[in-house]
């Protein structure tokens, strides 16, 4: 796989092109953070101006970076959206692009650039950091009050905490692992089921990672089974103090585990999804060649839910099984390319937050599915050979 590139000397641009698409990465993270905490609201529209920033500090040398998986991946979906258009135009569409179809082609552009895989890795964690402690002391100073509140924050403290603690058990850092436990146990409580399936992923990837004894990864998925379930014996004693914290009592993580251990039904949100699925199911069976884009949501008023759902009745049996095998494709594959460690565990967190679109609104929506989609980009455009699965430091 080829990987075009004019070589850049100059490592200072490097440094603020690394800085700059971290930023783009956190900036909405940091938007809602900082304005449940302080008030301080900001445009998004600010991510528009760093692409011809990045333009100017690279000299308008696009091509410096060329990487046919990006450019294919910008092509895909413009022609995507553009065929939705067409077909199926309804009222949401105009908000899909404007909000998120968009943030993924900011995302594809400026990975363009050429960026250095050291710095990037440490100014996502430095993000990390800082989101870890806005958020939290958004959720202790009693800034987090409504359900979609819990749903947001959860989401996207478990963003941040997931960097730490993919870096904490990738390089054996076990001091800090041991620091990050309880406020991993903070971000379950409080977070959405999402949550526990994020940190889920990323411990079975991570633990799979760190060692080629299939004994060893037997013996790890063992324990960790073991372990969720005697936790699973103490939720009714953990509901009952929970429900007396002030932070926690209102929390979509109490009141889900409630529906789950009770036989009586919580309303709203916490209402079983079936009917969901029914109707991403019968969709499916409908459109056999897809609805398009925002569609599901204009028709239903709910969103998919589930990835696959989605993805079937976006684009129809089989554009969409084409997409699906794909994406495991290019996932699996990522696996074998990866040399650097920090790419390898940048990618690891994503793919690990990517496991969320299983139960979470759709993939359109959330920049995750964006940012994998780059990871992926960007891991596959090098000159690496397959056969070579070696990670260096």
């Amino acid at each position: 796989m080829k990987y075009m590139s004019i070589r850049v000397d100059n490592t200072a641009v490097l440094k603020i092109n690394s800085f700059i698409i971290s930023l783009i990465v956190f900036l909405n993270i940091y938007q809602i953070g900082l304005n449940w905490l302080f008030g301080i609201s900001f445009n998004m529209a600010i991510e528009y101006l760093f692409i011809p920033l990045l333009f100017m500090i690279n000299k308008f040398q696009l091509k410096i970076f060329r990487n046919y998986k990006l450019v294919f991946y910008m092509y895909f979906m413009i022609l995507s959206f553009t065929i939705t258009f067409y077909l199926n135009n309804n009222a949401m569409l105009s908000y899909y692009f404007n909000h998120f179809v968009l943030y993924g082609l900011i995302l594809l552009i400026v990975f363009l650039f050429p960026i250095s895989h050291e710095y990037l890795y440490k100014y996502i964690l430095w993000h990390s950091y800082a989101i870890t402690l806005i958020y939290m002391s958004a959720l202790f100073m009693g800034k987090v009050s409504i359900i979609h509140d819990y749903m947001t924050w959860g989401y996207y403290c478990v963003f941040g905490l997931s960097f730490i603690l993919g870096d904490a058990i990738i390089n054996k850092k076990f001091f800090k692992l041991i620091c990050l436990i309880p406020l991993l146990g903070i971000a379950f409580i409080n977070g959405p089921k999402g949550a526990f399936i994020i940190i889920a992923a990323l411990l079975i990837i991570c633990f799979y990672q760190l060692t080629n004894s299939w004994l060893k990864r037997v013996s790890m998925l063992i324990i960790l089974s073991v372990l969720a379930l005697n936790f699973v014996g103490l939720l009714n004693g953990l509901i009952k103090i929970l429900e007396n914290i002030s932070f926690t009592a209102n929390s979509y993580f109490i009141n889900s585990l409630k529906s789950v251990l009770s036989v009586d039904k919580i309303s709203g949100v916490f209402d079983n999804r079936d009917f969901i699925y029914g109707y991403g199911i019968h969709t499916i069976e409908e459109n056999v060649f897809g609805i398009g884009i925002g569609k599901f949501q204009s028709t239903y008023g709910v969103f998919p839910h589930n990835i696959f759902l989605d993805i079937f009745s976006t684009y129809g049996i089989l554009l969409g099984g084409l997409i699906v095998v794909f994406l495991v494709y290019e996932i699996v594959t990522c696996f074998m390319v990866v040399k650097n460690k920090k790419q390898l565990i940048i990618f690891i967190v994503v793919l690990s937050n990517s496991f969320k679109l299983l139960v979470s609104k759709t993939f359109i929506y959330d920049p995750v599915f964006w940012l994998l989609i780059c990871i992926m980009a960007v891991i596959k455009g090098k000159k690496d050979s397959l056969s070579n699965n070696k990670v260096s430091n």
